[in-house]
């Protein structure tokens, strides 16, 4: 008796769960916790109270540091931590799934989760403790309850579109441009037809919206809201350089979604082929469909609104791609999967499996999962990896209680989480203790148990930075263990290099990102 296809459906989708999660549970503890990832923990893990003012130094929205706060109550191992942006992105591909599901079948549903389960991207920032995995599902759902809303324009549907819009500016500050841009189009549309029932809905969702938006203002860095003084006047733009730049910067943006480009060994040609192929094929499928043409309208609306906010250098420091056009995944991933939803409704299907056979090759060679990475990618620094952990244990089993140890300023959050998991905190440090230790005159407990944690020197002169690891020090100690991670190309040798006048080198560790040596007196 054979199956019904709806059952059969539906068990592909739970394959795709479990592919989801077996990629993202797949060597989620083979790195150590990077310095962006011990701010985090630093952050999140203070007393209530403190957490507001915490969760302002992340220089971003708080509502992840509010999440990882309570999810630490239950452990605080780098996987247990890392579990919760997994659960995340999880939540983020069954989103994707029952949208698709929604509006293009069981069918698409199980191509739009097997493209989230696979993206390079997706899988990247699903392990790491960090807000980009909830902005994602924020997003998503937002999407999915935005097309509902439009649809069947049921009050539910409008208020549950408002909350995960909410959610999405909450995790990031980027999201403001995708859920502003969506708005956009929907209330534009309203207005052409005339629509003064939705109309009336949108508008009051959305500024409710505004107003439950209104406390991030006191979260916003001072330099989100500074013009950047490199700012391209309007006079030194025309046409021509405009479009060839944008759509450059296209390929750019979703190249990264798909490969990691540019962190990649891929040729870039071969990524800007198939994502120009599955434009030019949804611009064609989306004739067909009204869901189609209007999440393309909001993906054309929004990209434009981010290619110009980061072109004109206000957000992402003026570079396309990299993990800030995550907030652009929904639609890209929407995209892909109606495309391939449409050739086969097409009987296109030798096309469409070849296209995606194709596209799925591609993520998974390019998947940042580390056993993967460092027989694809090598030292190309994505993901980000700085084994602390290897290095703290070194130094642990080689310490002894005549020497010295001084933390390098980029080492200071990492090595201070892994000493505490190890149960060597010699005091309880404070909140953001790391930024106060960073200080030109630090606290007392930046030096206690004859640890030193360094103070914040990037940008110093070699000279300046040598007298503050004297300073900190307060002495010139017999032996002295010092530690680096996060820091400059040349920074390491060159404070070795500075040393060695009055220390030599008697032990060394190394591993990827991060070092620790023992030094002696000559």
């Amino acid at each position: 008796m054979k199956s019904h296809p709806k059952y059969r459906y539906n068990f592909a989708c739970i394959l795709v769960l479990l592919l989801a999660f077996a990629l993202r549970m797949w060597d989620v503890d083979a790195r150590s916790l990077w310095f962006d990832e011990a701010v985090e923990y630093w952050s999140a893990t203070v007393s209530l109270s403190d957490l507001p003012q915490a969760a302002v130094s992340m220089l971003q929205p708080p509502l992840y540091s509010f999440l990882l706060h309570f999810w630490s109550w239950f452990g605080t191992t780098a996987i247990w931590l890392r579990m919760l942006s997994i659960s995340l992105s999880l939540l983020s591909v069954s989103g994707m799934v029952v949208m698709m599901r929604a509006f293009y079948g069981v069918r698409g549903g199980v191509i739009a989760g097997l493209i989230m389960a696979v993206l390079p991207s997706e899988i990247r920032y699903a392990q790491e403790v960090g807000e980009y995995a909830l902005l994602g599902c924020g997003l998503v759902l937002s999407l999915f309850f935005l097309v509902l809303a439009v649809r069947r324009g049921d009050w539910k549907f409008w208020l549950l579109w408002g909350v995960f819009s909410i959610v999405g500016v909450y995790s990031h500050y980027g999201a403001t441009l995708v859920v502003f841009a969506s708005s956009l189009v929907v209330w534009a549309i309203h207005l052409l037809q005339k629509n003064g029932k939705l109309l009336a809905r949108q508008s009051m969702i959305a500024g409710g919206s505004i107003l439950f938006a209104l406390p991030l203002v006191n979260f916003v860095p001072q330099q989100f809201g500074l013009i950047r003084s490199s700012v391209t006047p309007a006079s030194a733009f025309s046409l021509p350089t405009e479009i060839e730049k944008f759509i450059v910067s296209i390929g750019d943006t979703f190249l990264f979604q798909m490969t990691g480009w540019p962190y990649s060994p891929l040729p870039k040609w071969l990524g800007l082929v198939i994502i120009g192929l599955i434009f030019i094929l949804y611009i064609i499928a989306m004739a067909r469909s009204s869901i189609g043409r209007l999440v393309f309208c909001w993906l054309l609306v929004a990209y434009m609104v981010y290619y110009w906010v980061v072109r004109l250098g206000f957000y992402a420091h003026g570079v396309f791609g990299f993990r800030y056009a995550l907030i652009l995944s929904p639609f890209f991933v929407f995209a892909i999967a109606a495309t391939f939803e449409q050739l086969v409704r097409w009987r296109q299907r030798w096309i469409a499996t070849g296209l995606a056979g194709l596209f799925l090759v591609l993520s998974l060679y390019s998947l940042p999962n580390r056993a993967m990475s460092e027989i694809t990618r090598q030292d190309m620094g994505w993901p980000e990896t700085q084994d602390v952990r290897e290095i703290v244990e070194y130094w642990m089993q080689h310490y002894q209680a005549n020497a010295s140890t001084y933390v390098y300023y980029g080492a200071v959050p990492a090595f201070g989480y892994y000493v505490r998991q190890a149960g060597a905190e010699a005091v309880q440090l404070p909140a953001r203790w790391y930024a106060h230790c960073w200080k030109k005159d630090s606290p007392g407990y930046c030096r206690a148990d004859n640890i030193f944690y360094g103070a914040w020197i990037r940008n110093h002169s070699p000279e300046t930075k040598l007298e503050s690891v004297y300073r900190t020090l307060g002495t010139q100690p017999p032996k002295l263990w010092i530690a680096f991670s996060h820091t400059y190309p040349g920074e390491q040798e060159m404070i070795l290099k500075g040393l060695s006048a009055q220390y030599r080198v008697m032990q060394s560790y190394e591993r990827k990102g991060a070092s620790v040596y023992l030094l002696e007196q000559r």
